[in-house]
């Protein structure tokens, strides 16, 4: 009996040290989940003698490790990378772990921001490399792409793992070598999600992030290629990302200047006349879509998108004429013609029309008779060209009154007028397929304009002709503002 109570004894203390020592650096763990990173980091520069002679002791310090780099990315300072680096170092000095080696990679990967010699970056940027792809593999190796659904670990790391390998894809364009080895990487890194069944998710939203993130490997699958053209892809794949993040608020307006600035990256690199247009094209798209109180900004962007989308256009021109063009493609991104083309006409209505509407607003006219050509001369429709031709119409109308004295400016403006407001009205009877228009508030707006400018330039049989056909139907309808 007298045994049985010393081994109990024995036992409880053992166990009463276990937790001690246990609870010791789950102290340190809940203070870094809890964001408590001043604390922590204050934590652990008081007690490193302590902590070293712990035997969890590289549990802790990953986690002062962690905690000094989010102080570091918080506070942009350079000793907080220092003490990031030095604990992780430490910590896999006691015992290897992913997540340790991971992070001290991370550190590494942003200390290369603070490296001026060419030489000591690369071995550096190897360095920080190695630990990330290290920790990586071992997790990739325990994961099953084709059964299991991923850890989030697995999820962020890769992410984050691909976004330090652009940034050096795009720090490191004119070294060739390094360009094979970072493509290499980036393609092992991304190959093994085709593998990935996103309806083995959990929840709706767990497969709705599955599916995003394999349709995000596969792009980058199809844009890195052992070339100093992945520099391209690269620039090209991030701007898909930004593109994505923007959603017309105004929160997410860097995403969108993130999204422009890396597609004129790409444009400024890329030696392929397809490949050029299909930049033009996401160019005048994004910018098609920008929503801010701010006009002056409104106006230049609709015109940048307008001129990309202008100048897509005239290079598929030249390579319809081109037979050689449409048999060597030489970036994966470059769409089919037909598509590409659609793509353009579209951003191309899309910013011209916005861009019209705001000159129309500051009451800049010239600007907007500068418009008549790539309006008139198009040859396709877009959505609200009709708008676009009533606009202009009204444009003109206006700059007529003012020249009635000028008899050539005069008849110019009132040509102007008369044919943008046809071309509108014309284009509303088109949405009706053949058939007899229906009175709609549209429909009768186009109407009224037209006719009312026939009556005004003196055109009064056409007038009305039109009167006759129309004027009982729209009687009572009452157009839309405009």
């Amino acid at each position: 009996m007298r045994r049985l109570c010393k081994i109990t004894i024995v036992f409880l203390a053992v166990l009463c040290w276990a937790t001690a020592a246990s609870a010791e650096w789950e102290s340190y763990k809940n203070l870094f989940l809890n964001g408590e990173y001043q604390q922590l980091a204050d934590t652990c520069r008081s007690g490193q003698e302590t902590i070293l002679a712990n035997e969890d002791a590289d549990i802790i310090l990953k986690y002062c490790g962690m905690a000094q780099l989010e102080l570091y990315k918080k506070n942009n300072q350079m000793t907080d990378l220092t003490a990031a680096i030095g604990y992780l170092e430490h910590s896999l000095a006691f015992r290897y772990s992913e997540e340790a080696s991971y992070t001290l990679g991370l550190a590494r990967m942003n200390s290369l921001d603070h490296v001026s010699d060419a030489k000591d970056l690369l071995v550096r940027e190897r360095q920080a490399l190695n630990e990330l792809w290290d920790a990586l593999r071992n997790l990739h190796a325990t994961e099953n792409f084709s059964r299991d659904t991923l850890s989030n670990n697995m999820l962020v790391w890769c992410k984050e793992t691909r976004d330090r390998l652009i940034d050096r894809v795009l720090n490191d364009e004119k070294n060739q070598g390094r360009l094979h080895l970072l493509t290499a990487m980036l393609r092992a890194l991304a190959d093994r999600f085709e593998l990935l069944k996103p309806e083995l998710g959990e929840t709706d939203v767990r497969k709705g992030n599955l599916s995003l993130f394999k349709d995000w490997m596969r792009d980058l699958l199809e844009m890195t290629y052992f070339d100093n053209r992945i520099v391209v892809g690269m620039y090209k794949y991030r701007g898909d990302r930004f593109q994505e993040q923007y959603d017309q608020t105004e929160k997410t307006e860097e995403q969108f200047a993130k999204a422009l600035y890396h597609y004129t990256e790409a444009l400024k690199r890329v030696d392929s006349n397809k490949a050029r247009a299909v930049l033009c094209a996401d160019v005048a798209y994004v910018t098609s879509l920008l929503t801010s109180p701010d006009k002056d900004k409104l106006s230049a962007y609709y015109k940048l998108g307008f001129d990309h989308a202008h100048e897509g256009l005239q290079i598929i021109k030249k390579i319809n004429l081109t037979a050689t063009e449409k048999a060597l493609p030489v970036y994966p991104f470059e769409t089919d013609t037909a598509e590409l083309t659609a793509r353009l006409q579209k951003s191309y209505g899309s910013n011209l029309t916005g861009l019209t509407y705001q000159y129309y607003l500051r009451k800049d006219f010239r600007s907007i008779m500068a418009m008549r050509p790539y309006v008139f001369d198009a040859g396709f429709d877009w959505e609200n060209k009709d708008v676009t031709l009533t606009l202009m119409a009204e444009t003109a109308d206006k700059l007529a009154s003012e020249h009635y004295q000028q008899p050539q400016s005069y008849r110019t403006y009132k040509e102007i007028c008369l044919t943008a407001s046809n071309r509108a009205f014309k284009l509303v009877i088109k949405k009706f397929g053949g058939k007899p228009p229906e009175y709609t508030p549209e429909f009768c707006r186009a109407y009224n304009h037209y006719v009312n400018y026939l009556s005004r330039f003196g055109e009064t049989v056409e007038a009305q002709n039109l009167s006759r056909q129309y004027e009982q139907g729209c009687q009572n309808v009452e157009a839309p503002a405009q």
